[in-house]
């Protein structure tokens, strides 16, 4: 029963992940939710007027939040699209997808000669490596620890008509589960690094 309990809120988990992927007002919209219905069971047994005032508002807020327009993910994918195309290209020397200003949480990716793109994620040390490998990215295959840069580092082959599918999956599910664990309430911001 409590294994049951746990891959439910596991799944639960991941899917909060996701939905706050396409509307970064999800887990906002979600407390206002479990607080109306708080003061909507309250109104029942005690029907005072602060309790209306402050129902009342956060349905006020829930629906300013539900009405205001954000990039969608078809939006924020093609940014990361446009900077692996400049990449490949030789437009850019590289680019830093930012989950988390605050934290510096971030994906670093370089060209490595012609052939190459490498991504990569900074740790605190190696026990880090380990632990963030074996418990939140233990489904993303040849994630190496490198000592020199302290990341952890996969590497992906690029040809002349490069696929980028597979760098793009793998982004999106360190994406999905560093959300699931920072809960970052940042956006998700990318900044190039020019070419010299």
């Amino acid at each position: 029963m409590d294994y049951n309990y746990q891959e439910l809120r596991n799944v639960q988990q991941e899917l909060d992940s996701l939905l706050e992927l396409k509307d970064r007002n999800y887990p906002k919209i979600k407390q206002l939710e479990r607080k109306i219905e708080f003061y909507s069971k309250s109104l029942e047994e005690f029907p005072d007027g602060e309790t209306v005032i402050l129902a009342n508002q956060y349905k006020e807020e829930l629906e300013k939040l539900k009405k205001g327009k954000f990039p969608s993910t078809k939006e924020e994918s093609q940014i990361i699209d446009d900077a692996l195309y400049s990449l490949v290209k030789n437009e850019i020397n590289g680019f830093t997808l930012y989950l988390d200003l605050e934290m510096g949480t971030s994906i670093d990716f370089v060209k490595l000669g012609e052939s190459q793109i490498q991504l990569s994620i900074k740790v605190e040390d190696e026990d880090d490596a380990k632990r963030i490998k074996k418990i939140l990215l233990s489904d993303i295959s040849n994630l190496t620890y490198n000592a020199n840069s302290n990341s952890l580092v996969k590497t992906f082959a690029i040809q002349n008509n490069p696929n980028l599918l597979p760098i793009k999956e793998t982004v999106s599910r360190i994406v999905i589960i560093s959300k699931g664990f920072l809960r970052a309430e940042n956006t998700i911001y990318l900044k190039r690094i020019p070419k010299n």
